[in-house]
């Protein structure tokens, strides 16, 4: 995690965050993911494809045969249908928000960092 975070402060926009002292790991790991999420309404949240699967009047995607047929025989007017979603809920987010929770009910980090 150490080797990560020099890595990181190496980078222009942590410049701030590189010369100042931290007592508590927590507070380093607080003022770093802070100044990281800061950025990212700027740059926008990672999205990632996420495959589903729903029945739907239209079509969208691809159609799932077995599904539609299955629908049809019970009288169903919907398509089972595949398609993909692009979506900002995925594993990296979810470690994102995940980390910064868990350093807000720690209650270690400064005040200055938790804002």
């Amino acid at each position: 995690m150490l080797s990560y975070a020099f890595q990181t402060l190496n980078q222009e926009t942590y410049d701030d965050v590189a010369v100042e002292s931290f007592d508590e790991m927590y507070n380093l790991l607080a003022a770093i993911l802070a100044k990281g999420i800061g950025l990212q309404p700027k740059q926008g949240l990672y999205r990632e494809y996420i495959s589903r699967q729903e029945e739907l009047p239209v079509m969208r995607g691809k159609i799932n045969m077995p599904g539609t047929i299955k629908n049809k025989l019970a009288h169903e007017r919907v398509l089972t249908c595949d398609f993909d979603e692009l979506s900002e809920n995925n594993t990296l987010n979810q470690i994102l928000k995940t980390t910064v929770m868990l350093l807000l009910r720690n209650g270690k980090a400064q005040a200055k960092y938790a804002k």
